[in-house]
């Protein structure tokens, strides 16, 4: 189901083309819950493709097939720091319904539904978020990426900051590996999923001073030399997915 998508600027209108193959796939009856399904079937190009909700419900979302080699990303939310106090990015959990152009999928203000973001959950054994991915080819800075297995996010943390185990960070360039601790936060209603740079008793400390926001939230501080708040343009992005066995 591979969707090809125009943008004819940056606040209009997206223009929908199905192609032959997804045709194809369709009448074979092929039904993709998450980009995970899609390279099994000989798809590897990383754009926008349609997949299947648990009612059968058809929905547009972009895959990332080609920035980590052997793994498959569906992205779950994108937003630009111009964006950072909208409710749906700043205060919303992942456990709470936020969709904001569920419908088309953009990378300055966007949210899926948290029934579709469930289903990819159900599909996806790990998670990551990235900064500027549209707009920065991928090299680990300012990335982190952890196993729901190990670390929920898709549960409220209600008291505060949480020590959670990540499979990697990479926070301005300070480093952390396999099952080391971020502290994170994320309240209903309060704080989106986050990590800020005052929480001391977790392995990896991001230390800034003052307090600085990273990959959510942003209500403290932005850092001048964090990819996804550097300027009003930069943008945060939080994607499901996993490796092909």
């Amino acid at each position: 189901h591979h969707v090809s998508l125009k943008q004819r600027n940056s606040n209009c209108c997206f223009v929908l083309f199905q192609s032959s193959k997804a045709i194809h796939l369709e009448m074979k009856g092929f039904i993709p819950r998450s980009c995970l399904d899609h390279p099994r079937h000989g798809v590897f190009e990383s754009d926008f493709y349609w997949l299947f909700d648990s009612h059968d419900k058809r929905y547009m979302a972009y895959c990332d097939f080609s920035s980590e080699p052997g793994a498959a990303w569906t992205l779950a939310m994108s937003w630009n720091r111009a964006s950072k106090d909208l409710p749906h990015f700043r205060s919303k959990t992942f456990l709470q319904d936020a969709p904001m152009n569920h419908k088309t999928p953009n990378w300055n203000s966007y949210r899926q539904t948290l029934a579709r973001m469930k289903t990819l959950r159900s599909q996806s054994k790990y998670w990551r978020a990235t900064c500027s991915f549209e707009q920065i080819a991928l090299d680990y800075r300012d990335y982190i990426r952890g196993k729901f297995s190990k670390f929920d996010i898709m549960r409220n943390y209600e008291s505060g900051p949480s020590c959670q185990p990540v499979e990697y960070v990479n926070i301005r360039g300070n480093v952390a590996g396999s099952d080391n601790t971020a502290g994170f936060w994320q309240i209903p209603d309060t704080y989106f999923l986050h990590i800020d740079s005052s929480v001391s008793d977790c392995d990896f400390l991001p230390l800034a001073d003052p307090v600085v926001d990273y990959f959510g939230y942003y209500g403290d501080g932005l850092s001048s030399e964090f990819r996804c708040s550097r300027s009003e343009y930069d943008t945060t992005q939080w994607w499901f997915g996993g490796y092909l066995e």
